[in-house]
């Protein structure tokens, strides 16, 4: 199989506001270089963004990996108008990213869908006719502007944005094959897909430390960087509100709380029972990890009108090594595995009955291997490289695409 010489990926998130993704970007392009030296392919990946807030911030750009920050205030005066916002918001960037284009003329450009850039229609091929252009899609988008409101005014404009930008894409790659399957049924013409899930650099990610769960208390712990209406946490809150059982139940929430979560937390009077630990790193992260015995995973997805996922949260959770509960079907996931828990995909409180009954199981029958078990089946299933070869493979099956052959 036949490789490009150059793939770049482009990307217009904030990364002051989206720090996972940001984490995950640079572990996914570090790999993606390793695997393309090898092929003898130049690989690049580029973030190019108008900050909202802070900025400023050094990024320890690499030769592969690099943040392009554009010093674009304007947008800021119509920072409550996100249509606005973004507005003027896109078209420094796109101005960026086809000179980024110019520069390094890569064969293959993947470029990460983005919802801010909406008001205006990204068209490398304005600048590379012969280039093979890839949307990497996260979401039902679509179905996703229909949430807010305000947003749903919009919907006319991008129907009509998103029918010309699929007449310049040449394959999709969705991190489900649900969002694939979507995203392609968008087009009159045939365009081929690759299913890349998130993955995980999992030597970022410590092993926790065994903790038994004895009967008294179940400590359970949710990891964001903020809490949003699709992460559900408040249907396990509702259902510790409803749980009179003997056993002790800890929620500790790792992120920032959004004021509708607290509210909820108060009007239940669960306030000794549900902890905010904030943003965490490092050894605090480690230890906070280390006395919890299940995590709770997404369990709301189904309000962005989806039923498979492949959530970051997740993915640590393995790495990890602790077992956790979600709402959605995850491809990297067998049915049948044991140390995860398929809950129901509804906005019903959740039964603490339920989880309280799958952690006795799990510590009870694989007690101390757990952290083992996990560890090792996201080695297998969820590690970069197993996804970056799966995704170069697609690539290398549309040379035929290819300029020059």
């Amino acid at each position: 199989m036949s490789y490009p010489n150059k793939i770049l990926q482009l990307t217009f998130y904030d990364p002051y506001k989206s720090p996972g993704v940001l984490r995950k970007h640079r572990e996914f392009s570090e790999t993606m270089y390793s695997l393309c030296e090898e092929r003898q392919t130049t690989f690049r990946s580029v973030n190019i963004f108008t900050p909202e807030g802070n900025k400023g911030r050094d990024f320890d750009n690499t030769g592969f990996f690099q943040q392009r920050e554009i010093d674009s205030n304007f947008h800021k005066v119509f920072s409550g108008v996100r249509f606005l916002r973004a507005f003027l918001r896109v078209r420094p960037v796109f101005e960026c990213a086809y000179e980024e284009l110019r520069q390094f003329a890569p064969d293959i450009l993947l470029w990460r869908y983005d919802l801010l850039t909406i008001p205006g229609l990204f068209n490398p091929k304005k600048v590379l006719p012969d280039l093979v252009f890839i949307s990497e899609h996260q979401s039902k988008e679509m179905d996703e502007l229909k949430v807010r409101w305000h947003d749903r005014m919009m919907y006319p404009f991008v129907r009509l944005q998103e029918k010309l930008l699929f007449d310049t894409i040449d394959a999709v790659v969705g991190v489900t094959s649900e969002i694939a399957e979507y995203e392609t049924g968008k087009s009159d013409k045939y365009i081929p897909s690759y299913v890349l899930s998130n993955g995980i650099e999992i030597h970022n990610c410590p092993q926790k430390k065994y903790t038994s769960f004895t009967g008294n208390t179940l400590r359970m712990v949710f990891l964001s960087k903020n809490t949003v209406k699709w992460h559900g946490i408040d249907r396990a809150i509702a259902g510790m509100a409803k749980y009179d059982g003997k056993i002790n139940l800890e929620l500790h929430i790792i992120g920032t709380v959004t004021d509708d979560i607290q509210n909820m937390v108060n009007t239940f009077g669960l306030q000794q029972n549900v902890i905010y630990h904030g943003l965490q790193y490092g050894k605090e992260l480690d230890a906070i990890f280390d006395s919890m015995h299940i995590a709770i995973g997404t369990l709301g997805i189904h309000r962005k009108n989806l039923l498979y996922g492949a959530t970051l949260k997740v993915r640590e959770y393995m790495a990890r090594g602790i077992p956790f509960v979600i709402s959605h079907r995850d491809e990297d996931i067998d049915e049948d595995f044991p140390l995860s828990l398929s809950l129901p995909s509804n906005d019903e409180p959740i039964d603490m009955n339920v989880i309280i009954q799958f952690a006795t199981e799990v510590y009870g029958a694989y007690g101390e291997n757990i952290p083992r078990i996990m560890r090792d089946y996201a080695l297998d299933h969820m590690n970069y490289e197993k996804k970056a070869r799966g995704l170069l493979d697609f690539i290398g099956s549309l040379q035929k695409n290819y300029s020059g052959t």
